[in-house]
């Protein structure tokens, strides 16, 4: 970042679905003595054979436009970090690079999936039915996807199920010691740094940073479970303000007898045309 003149994107891409034509715009930043032209820009994707190069031939001081790169993401089966390597190059010799992270995400993650779906509420079906995904009687299921909360959840979870709670439309939530709360002031995080957290058991190779990275920027969460916050036990995903101050779960998992429920503020119903949220979910 201190590089006097330095090639990278005007906007880093959260997530891509898999075969998605990908396009970055590229911006070159020259503020050194040196006298540049016929800028070459190199680029490649990283254990795939996609690469490619722009020319320009004028640059001036301060911030020039390069172009953009255009291409179709990868075929993968499942969610993949891969890294998209950026060269300048002047009379033969390099003058920066720079790399960005591309997360690629099949679109057929869940519809895929050997897991059977159910969706409680049937306002809801219509995000899975729109993907192609097969819903299941609970009865017959493995996972309950729900927005709203009763007592017979709570017996599905004790049969051995997983629930997943979406509480990421909810202004109230009270329940199994946990409170929802609106981030706002310092835990909205616009002008404290915050660290967020992901547990290993829910990172697998997709989020094994275990940090909420870029990715994230478009599906923060706007509220928390004000509980306890301990990844021995319960918290999956959550962020601590400043210096280890105020710690928020953004989800938590609550052992039920032979299943659980995951309570979670993500806004996972996103995931039809969020990448993110679909390899979250």
């Amino acid at each position: 970042m201190n590089a006097p003149d330095m090639i990278f994107p005007l906007e880093r891409p959260t997530g891509v679905w898999s075969n998605q034509k990908v396009s970055i715009e590229l911006l070159f930043s020259h503020l050194s003595a040196k006298k540049i032209t016929n800028l070459e820009v190199r680029w490649n994707i990283a254990e795939t054979a996609i690469k490619g190069k722009l020319i320009r031939k004028r640059i001036t001081a301060g911030l020039n436009e390069i172009g953009k790169i255009e291409f179709l993401a990868p075929n993968v089966s499942e969610p993949k970090l891969l890294k998209l390597s950026l060269k300048a190059i002047c009379q033969n010799k390099k003058l920066n690079e720079n790399e960005i992270d591309l997360f690629i995400v099949p679109k057929d993650l869940l519809k895929n999936s050997h897991a059977r779906f159910s969706v409680y509420d049937d306002s809801e079906q219509k995000y899975f039915s729109s993907d192609g995904i097969r819903l299941y009687p609970g009865e017959k299921s493995d996972i309950i996807y729900s927005t709203t909360y009763d007592t017979h959840l709570s017996r599905f979870a004790e049969l051995g199920k997983t629930i997943i709670l979406d509480l990421s439309d909810k202004s109230n939530f009270s329940g199994f010691g946990y409170t929802l709360r609106k981030r706002e002031g310092i835990e909205e995080g616009k002008w404290v740094g915050g660290l967020g957290v992901i547990h290993k058991l829910i990172a697998g190779n997709e989020f094994k940073g275990n940090i909420l990275d870029h990715r994230f920027r478009e599906s923060y969460p706007t509220h928390y479970l004000q509980g306890e916050f301990n990844f021995h036990t319960k918290s999956l995903i959550g962020m601590f303000i400043g210096w280890m101050h105020r710690p928020m779960n953004f989800m938590v998992s609550i052992p039920l007898s032979e299943g659980k429920i995951i309570l979670t503020t993500f806004p996972l119903k996103k995931f039809p045309d969020s990448p993110v949220m679909k390899a979250l979910f």
